[in-house]
């Protein structure tokens, strides 16, 4: 929840507790790493601020506090191995770039602390359609790369009934919608000048 910087419904932030998700994964690949998906669609929008102060230590306290964790689920008993953040958050406008990166910067910096044990991986999900074209200012895109450990490029739609506003199956791209996944890998590898090998496709 953008206005709070706390999960919107308490099923969400405690599901990795109610079932032994981790604790399997890791039994069965202990290197796997773990990361928990933190989510904001836009659909609360962003107006002045990217996050309030508040909000901003409400979710850096909230994740950090998860991932500890996560952390013990996986059996890490001297300290944090294996886990950290996919952060998804998307339709950042243009004009509060600047402090999304900032807070990103502050996230990962916050995160990690050799001292206490703690470490956390970076994930950051690209849209397919970087409608605000914040990537193409690649000072923007040059500051993201140096925070996030790889990138999930989004190269599918979902299949949305409108109706109901309910999400079914993922879906290619539509050539309707002028991408393709080689428009997408060009435009992120050519105009933000992010290496292909730093890009994952979901």
């Amino acid at each position: 929840n953008p206005a709070n910087g706390f999960a919107r419904g308490d099923s969400s932030s405690i599901a990795y507790k109610k079932k032994d998700i981790v604790q399997m994964a890791s039994y069965f690949n202990s290197e796997l790493n773990i990361l928990l998906a933190v989510t904001d669609y836009g659909d609360y929008g962003y107006k002045r601020s990217f996050l309030s102060e508040t909000a901003k230590k409400n979710l850096i306290n909230t994740l950090d506090q998860a991932l500890g964790d996560i952390s013990l689920y996986m059996g890490n008993e001297d300290g944090r191995e294996h886990v950290g953040l996919l952060m998804d958050i998307t339709d950042i406008p243009r004009a509060l770039r600047r402090d999304y990166l900032d807070f990103y910067a502050r996230l990962k910096k916050s995160l990690n602390d050799e001292e206490q044990g703690k470490s956390c991986l970076l994930y950051v999900v690209l849209p397919a359609n970087d409608r605000f074209q914040i990537y193409s200012d690649t000072v923007f895109s040059a500051g993201m790369q140096k925070v996030a450990d790889g990138f999930i490029l989004r190269t599918h739609q979902f299949n949305e009934d409108f109706g109901s506003g309910r999400r079914g199956p993922m879906l290619p791209m539509l050539w309707e919608d002028h991408l393709s996944i080689d428009s997408i890998v060009n435009y992120y590898t050519e105009r933000a000048k992010i290496p292909a090998n730093r890009l994952v496709m979901e």
